[in-house]
């Protein structure tokens, strides 16, 4: 299996878990996961800021090669509640 086919299989069983939530259980996941979020944009902000560019640098885009790997279920559930 491919990876947008991996990719298909789990957008559509966030898709499932995602719509199977109560309201409020979702409105509450989608609460926590904004902040996640915002955290997520402040640590890449803080290492872009403490030489990130020599970071990348020195990786090679390595990290963004591999990149693919590094989702999370978090950020799937994000990816989710953000395109509907």
């Amino acid at each position: 299996m491919d990876d947008q086919r991996k990719w298909n299989r789990a957008v559509k069983a966030a898709d499932s878990a995602y719509e199977g939530l109560d309201p409020g259980t979702r409105a509450e996941l989608d609460t926590v996961i904004g902040q996640i979020m915002r955290l997520k944009e402040d640590l890449l902000e803080q290492t872009l800021a403490a030489g990130g560019a020599s970071i990348c640098r020195a990786c090679a885009g390595q990290c963004c090669l591999n990149g693919k790997y590094h989702v999370s279920v978090l950020d799937l559930l994000a990816y989710r509640r953000d395109e509907t």
